[in-house]
């Protein structure tokens, strides 16, 4: 089971409305709510701008985190305030000298939560203090399954760019492919670096922390390469330092009266599939040909092919049966 809370606030009291985060939620439910094969993915519960008071974001955390599941998610888009001490998410009902849920009681509910996996995405200004203080004792720790996103570092202000918040335009962009692997997972590791990447040395810096054993996938895209060809790896490469040789049957137009270019031996059927496959593995990036640039004329000039370190890196999953 998954769960999502999703907060949205535009509009606040003082004239400080904002103009992205109701947008930013309706595309993260979007992303969330279903996988690319639209199987069900997470369950999702907004809050937005009027709902999402002080006592509703606190009872609807409480209940994010405090019933079973195998992923509880909370993302927030708003304002957030740096009091000196604890960073706060602003409600929508903020006064001054109490804008919203502090930080450190956020985490806590994590810390605390018997779920699984508990991620915490928060695009706001000084998102980044959330999980980042050296005044509050050990509150800062984060308990086993815990995973914090923020837009920024704990001093920065959170942009908005496109219609959305900068780190969410970011963040939906790789929940939608971006940082998919070969089969389609989108870990949250995955994610962080995509985001990373795409921001430079003068933007806004996101901030990444989690006490985690393995990265489950937030959303399932479209496969590069189907799992049972990837799994032909094995049986196409002895080991994964294998060098594999090809000849003219590997290429599908080497037919016997073709207008193509044609050499002995001509292509069969078996070789042309093996070759289709070694084809795939070559466009991304788990194999390369030796002696040449292109894989049609290492089949016909009888040259071989090797699998790259990202290759190799796949053939042990598939080895060791990981995947």
């Amino acid at each position: 089971m998954k769960r999502a809370l999703l907060i949205g606030i535009n509009k606040y009291p003082y004239g400080n409305t904002l103009n992205c985060c109701i947008n930013d939620v309706t595309a993260m439910k979007e992303m969330l709510s279903i996988n690319f094969d639209e199987s069900p993915n997470f369950s999702v519960r907004e809050l937005l701008d009027e709902d999402a008071t002080r006592s509703n974001i606190r009872r609807e955390i409480n209940k994010l985190f405090s019933e079973q599941a195998d992923v509880a998610l909370l993302y927030f888009s708003g304002h957030g305030y740096d009091d000196k001490n604890d960073g706060v998410i602003v409600s929508s009902d903020c006064e001054e000298d109490d804008y919203g849920i502090g930080m450190t009681e956020i985490l806590g509910y994590a810390n605390n939560s018997n779920c699984t996996n508990k991620i915490i995405i928060l695009d706001c200004c000084h998102s980044g203090k959330i999980g980042n203080y050296s005044t509050v004792g050990d509150a800062s720790v984060l308990k086993d399954g815990v995973i914090i996103f923020t837009a920024c570092s704990k001093s920065e202000p959170s942009l908005e760019v496109n219609g959305h918040g900068m780190f969410t335009n970011l963040l939906i962009e790789a929940l939608k492919g971006g940082a998919s692997d070969l089969l389609g997972r989108t870990t949250p590791g995955a994610i962080y670096s995509y985001i990373d990447q795409s921001l430079g040395p003068w933007d806004q810096r996101p901030y990444f922390k989690a006490n985690v054993s393995r990265f489950i996938s937030l959303r399932n895209n479209e496969e590069k390469i189907l799992l049972k060809d990837l799994r032909e790896m094995i049986n196409l490469f002895a080991d994964k330092n294998f060098e594999y040789n090809l000849d003219p049957s590997y290429e599908k137009t080497n037919i016997e009266g073709s207008d193509h270019k044609t050499v002995k031996p001509y292509a069969t059927d078996e070789n042309i599939k093996k070759f289709g496959i070694l084809q795939k593995y070559n466009r991304l990036g788990l194999l390369v040909p030796i002696g040449e640039v292109d894989m049609y004329f290492a089949a016909m000039n009888s040259k071989s092919c090797i699998l790259t370190p990202l290759g190799k890196h796949y053939w042990n999953l598939i080895k060791n049966k990981m995947i």
